[in-house]
C-alpha cells in the first residue's frame, strides 16, 4: 500500500486511526480526566514512529531490488 500514496497520507492515516482507537480504550478502561488528551498525546508518539517506519520501509524494502515477496 505504501507504494500507492505518500508517507504523509499514510501518517496521517495512521495518527487518526491511533487516535481513536486508544481514545476508546482509554476512555473504556481508565479513570481519568481527559482521556483525549492522554490519547492525543500517545497518538503523536504513534505517528512520529510510523514516519519513521515508513521512511525506513521505502529506503530499505520497497526500494531493494534484491527483495523478493
Amino acid at each position: 500500500m505504501l507504494p500507492n500514496s505518500s508517507n504523509s497520507v499514510a501518517t496521517i492515516s495512521d495518527f487518526v486511526i491511533a487516535l481513536v482507537i486508544i481514545w476508546l480504550m482509554t476512555s473504556g478502561l481508565v479513570n481519568i480526566d481527559s482521556p483525549f488528551i492522554a490519547s492525543l498525546f500517545s497518538s503523536i508518539f504513534v505517528g512520529l514512529f510510523e514516519f519513521m517506519f515508513h521512511k525506513y520501509l521505502t529506503r530499505h524494502v520497497v526500494d531493494d531490488p534484491d527483495h523478493t515477496n
